[in-house]
């Protein structure tokens, strides 16, 4: 049986931070290789980056349970309103990051259509996580499609990503 907290796996907690972690090991990994000269394992590397970049997205989005399950709030269940906004937080700054280390292994050419483009893929990414679309599932180009239809067909879902392309823009201009 697996263990919960307030009804969200603590497993499924672990999995997300480790994955929001990857892409960074991932620019690291290439940066070294750039310098190696090893270009195959740098191309490796940049399509599984870009497999994994909404990553930290996605667990910025945790903070979904708070609002979605106002039933923590209101009988002011701190340690949950901790968890899930240090989830959150955790997320937004690894984005943010994410996206300032990738802006400086590409170089400042055309940097607020880099900035731009990559804050868009994040937040398309991780609006995708929330149609329940499975990490390696996104594989499969069908099943990629029919999520990010259901992102299309949903205002809300819509509204969020763009919010959220706003905000990681932004706060990536202000770090880079």
């Amino acid at each position: 049986m697996s263990k919960t907290f307030r009804g969200h796996g603590i497993f499924a907690m672990v999995i997300n931070v480790s994955l929001a972690l990857i892409p960074l090991a991932y620019i690291k990994l290439i940066e070294w290789y750039l310098f190696l000269g090893i270009m195959p394992m740098v191309w490796v590397l940049a399509i599984l980056l870009v497999w994994t970049l909404p990553h930290p997205t996605y667990l910025f989005f945790e903070l979904k349970h708070l609002i979605h399950n106002p039933s923590i709030i209101v009988p002011r269940d701190v340690t949950a309103v901790i968890v899930f906004g240090l989830l959150s937080l955790l997320g937004l700054g690894l984005q943010i990051l994410t996206n300032v280390s990738l802006l400086g292994l590409i170089g400042p050419t055309n940097k607020l259509v880099i900035v731009l483009s990559l804050s868009f893929f994040a937040s398309i990414g991780g609006c995708l996580g929330l149609t329940d679309l499975v990490w390696i599932a996104g594989l499969w180009p069908p099943f990629m499609l029919e999520h990010l239809q259901k992102v299309v067909n949903n205002n809300k879902l819509i509204a969020l990503c763009l919010g959220t392309t706003l905000l990681l823009f932004f706060l990536t201009m202000f770090f880079a």
